[in-house]
């Protein structure tokens, strides 16, 4: 009869809106308070998470006693709803409010007490309205402070809510439950005690019976206590630790767990406690041996880019004199936007400097975005994780002999003309011919263009040192100091013939002259060169100063490599790498140096 009268009433109010209200109309609600706001014949009602449309009323069905899991779903008389399942009681942990069970600290509906609702734009915190951030672990969602480690209406993230047969277990839906657990609606259940779920889901025990070892029995067996229809043990069980009114609490990134009848907390996958202090929880994404940290902010201008080379430059003078960082960086450390997944980099130079340039790989860039990278260092105990072959398309440092990977070109008729591995110096060293000539690394002609062309060396007197392209027998295009222009490097196109003698030893063609900058000679430089839709780009010591030729013809691109000129004495190569390139480079913005806990 209650129904009915109720559904009457409803009707002759939704009557008299038809005639006072117009229609089409949208309207959003959020029924904190349990209630909807006014809504309107008419309108098309819209409900913000975690709540449903129920008969024209936004309703939480994970709370609600008359919609429990669905709408229509109504619990028995006495009974509560609990996580959108009808229970004799709520868990220890949470109040009964109207019916439902809710997290006084927590919920903006019953924040503190039941009926208390924060305004409009507060969170509650701590059984507190604020206007305030959520505590370490936690995310505000909708204003209510949510673990979205664990929360399946945010799982993850807020609004990341998992299909209904899923759990949210440490921050990612799953259909894989701990130990004896399993899903049972949205939420991991034991089903070995829980007397809603005996043995499998939904399978509730009567009244007067408990739930032990996933049967339905009247008494408990040696060791276990009825606490809430279930045999527990009040030593090892988290929801009644030590006795049938002690929950273990989750805190910040960490799960609650009883030992010997104590709540202690271990931490989520990828978290640690580093202060020591069980109020902050796990707050230590990562090791804590790596104390330090700086976020680095990538902006990408240009379009979307995949597993792309992005230089970082930071001062590191001050880390390592008051030794937060090892003198060659070695226990530096780089990680993605979620600060858990460790990057691929290779640190270049300048440890203790203010110019430290590290390389990382970073697996995604979308279009005209940006992204936080995570610096981190302070275990001077790490061994080094440099890696150059893991961030470029192509890296030799010349460490080992790899003259098998390498092509001399000269022209027949030169006398000498090669270069030499130095055992023990780790570099590449040209010999004393005076003659000119190009090596190029085997492989690489599958990076036909879009890809940087570099060598760090260093040329002695007029030595002339650089990289080069190979566009087959005839041409090769290099980026070089040339000892005709020696305060300077140029732009070239080298003529040697491999099949017949010219008259002369070959012939330079000076496309792009660079214009003055830092005299290269008896210094170690970068050198770079690009080919890309028939633009060869130059760089020297990453400055490109109207380095750019437009050679007027595609070139079918045979091969990469370094270039030599009249060295006379010796230059060295530090190290060849082919690195990804596009117009326009991302660019990283580091920041100051943090003490992460």
């Amino acid at each position: 009869m209650t129904k009915i009268s109720f559904r009457l009433s409803s009707l002759l109010t939704l009557i008299v809106f038809i005639v006072a209200c117009g229609e089409g109309q949208t309207h959003t609600t959020n029924s904190s308070s349990g209630d909807n706001e006014d809504w309107n014949v008419g309108d098309q009602l819209e409900c913000e998470s975690p709540e449903e449309e129920c008969s024209n009323r936004c309703v939480d069905t994970s709370s609600s006693v008359e919609n429990c899991g669905a709408c229509g779903d109504a619990c028995a008389p006495g009974d509560v709803c609990s996580d959108g399942e009808c229970q004799l009681f709520c868990p220890s942990n949470l109040s009964e409010c109207d019916g439902g069970c809710f997290d006084t600290d927590y919920d903006p509906r019953h924040c503190g007490a039941c009926g208390n609702t924060c305004n409009e734009g507060q969170a509650c915190l701590d059984g507190t309205c604020s206007a305030g951030s959520c505590s370490v672990g936690l995310e505000e969602c909708d204003g209510s402070c949510k673990d979205i480690q664990l929360d399946p209406d945010h799982c993850g993230s807020c609004g990341n809510s998992c299909d209904s047969d899923q759990a949210c277990v440490a921050g990612s839906c799953t259909f894989n439950c701990p130990g004896s657990q399993q899903i049972c609606g949205s939420a991991c259940r034991d089903i070995m005690t829980h007397p809603s779920h005996c043995g499998s889901c939904n399978s509730a025990c009567n009244a007067g019976e408990v739930c032990m070892e996933g049967n339905c029995t009247t008494s408990c067996g040696a060791g276990l206590t009825e606490c809430n229809q279930a045999c527990v043990d009040l030593d090892s069980n988290p929801s009644y630790c030590g006795g049938c009114d002690n929950s273990c609490t989750s805190g910040p990134n960490a799960s609650g767990v009883c030992l010997s009848g104590e709540c202690e907390f271990v931490c989520h996958s990828g978290y640690n406690n580093c202060d020591g202090d069980a109020d902050t929880g796990c707050e230590t994404i990562g090791s804590c041996a790596f104390r330090y940290q700086r976020i680095i902010e990538v902006n990408n201008p240009g379009p979307e880019k995949t597993d792309f080379q992005v230089q970082l430059t930071l001062n590191t003078t001050s880390s390592v004199n008051d030794g937060k960082m090892r003198p060659d960086c070695g226990d530096l450390r780089v990680f993605d936007a979620d600060a858990m997944t460790p990057l691929s980099y290779w640190v270049e130079g300048g440890c203790g400097t203010n110019e430290t340039v590290i390389w990382v790989k970073i697996p995604h860039l979308d279009a005209t975005d940006t992204r936080n990278l995570y610096i981190r260092y302070g275990d001077t105990t790490a061994e080094s994780q440099s890696d150059g072959p893991a961030v470029f398309e192509v890296f030799d440092d010349f460490s080992v002999d790899t003259e098998a990977e390498y092509t001399l070109h000269s022209h027949p008729s030169w006398s000498g003309g090669q270069f030499n591995w130095i055992t023990g110096s780790e570099v590449l060293r040209t010999d004393t011919s005076n003659n000119d000539f190009f090596l190029t690394r085997d492989g690489t002609d599958i990076y036909e263009e879009d890809v940087w062309v570099e060598v760090r060396a260093f040329p002695r007197d007029n030595d002339g040192v650089g990289s080069a392209i190979w566009g087959g027998d005839e041409d090769f295009y290099t980026c070089i100091t040339n000892n005709d222009y020696p305060d300077r490097p140029i732009l070239t196109e080298k003529l040697i013939s491999i099949t017949s003698l010219p008259t002369e030893h070959g012939q330079y063609n000076i496309l792009l002259d660079f214009g003055n900058l830092l005299t290269p000679q008896n210094n170690w430089s970068i050198i770079s060169m690009a080919y890309d839709g028939g633009f060869l780009h130059c760089a020297f010591n990453y400055i490109r100063q109207s380095a750019t030729h437009n050679i007027g013809s595609s070139l079918e691109v045979a091969g990469w490599g370094l270039a030599s000129y009249a060295n006379d004495p010796a230059a060295d190569y530090d190290w060849f790498r082919i690195r990804k390139f596009a117009p326009v480079q991302p660019t990283a913005t580091v920041g100051d140096e943090v003490v992460r806990y």
